[in-house]
């Protein structure tokens, strides 16, 4: 065992699943297709939910939520990493844990439910309703282009 307590706390786990009470999801699907909303709908008092775009918005201290993050994008990076230590780990006071992403590589995403060891919700919008969304999205003025860009990208 040679990540120590951590890795005696992941035999465990493994060894006996009904006590592990702490449930992962990897929500994923193309920008527009409704994953916040729906982790805003699911979370509860004690869980917790990683989006990157709002911890981007976050270490810029901008309440514009989408917008050019190219400074916060390292730290940005290395806080994600971190979070997704806590979680694999099960580490906190927290019950369940919502990962918001919208990768459209299902080898990426398989990974990621891996390491998490998380379940996959995937969001089932269609490619219109999720740039329909996008145009009626007032937080992306000025990025509409780049998010439906980001659509047809995505569906390919």
């Amino acid at each position: 065992m040679d990540e120590g307590y951590d890795g005696y706390r992941m035999m465990l786990r493994d060894l006996f699943p009904e006590h592990d009470t702490k449930r992962v999801f990897v929500v994923n699907g193309s920008p527009g297709s409704g994953k916040t909303t729906f982790v805003k709908s699911k979370i509860k008092q004690g869980d917790i939910a990683l989006d990157f775009d709002k911890l981007t918005a976050a270490l810029a201290l901008d309440d514009a939520l989408y917008g050019d993050r190219k400074p916060q994008l390292d730290v940005a990076l290395a806080a994600r990493e971190a979070i997704f230590e806590q979680i694999q780990y099960r580490r906190g006071d927290w019950q369940n844990a919502y990962v918001i992403t919208a990768s459209n590589d299902p080898k990426k995403v398989e990974r990621l439910c891996s390491r998490l060891d998380a379940e996959l919700i995937t969001m089932n919008a269609t490619a219109e309703e999720c740039k329909e969304r996008i145009r009626n999205d007032s937080r992306r003025d000025g990025f509409t282009d780049k998010y439906l860009a980001l659509v047809d990208e995505w569906y390919k």
